[in-house]
Formats: C-alpha cells, sequence, structure tokens
C-alpha cells in the first residue's frame, strides 16, 4: 500500500479485484468479532447475568 504522497503505479485489474475480494471476505469475521468485544465491553468486568431457570438462573433485586 503506497503512503500518502507517494506516486504508484496502476494495479492490473485482475489483482486489484482479487486483493478487493480477499478484504471483502475477511469483513463478516471482522464484524462478528467487533460485536464479541462490544458485548464483552458493554457488560462490563464481571459479566452479565441473564434470567432464566437452571445452573444459569440469577434473580434480580
Amino acid at each position: 500500500m503506497a503512503r500518502i504522497g507517494e506516486v504508484q503505479a496502476p494495479a492490473a485489474t485482475r489483482d486489484a479485484l482479487a486483493r478487493g475480494r480477499l478484504r471483502a471476505s475477511l469483513v463478516p469475521d471482522l464484524l462478528v468479532e467487533a460485536r464479541r468485544i462490544v458485548n464483552t465491553v458493554i457488560a462490563g468486568w464481571h459479566g452479565r447475568r441473564k434470567r432464566g431457570i437452571g445452573e444459569n438462573f440469577w434473580q434480580f433485586r
């Protein structure tokens, strides 16, 4: 990738399309990971407890 202000020779169309497709294929994985991180941060240090029955039950007071 060229730095700002550097002149770079034009890329071949096939190469540019291949690089674009490769980078676009990574976006869904990136979004899933970003959502996981956001949920962790929003929940806070100790995590979030959910209402329900069984071993995960925690009554809100």
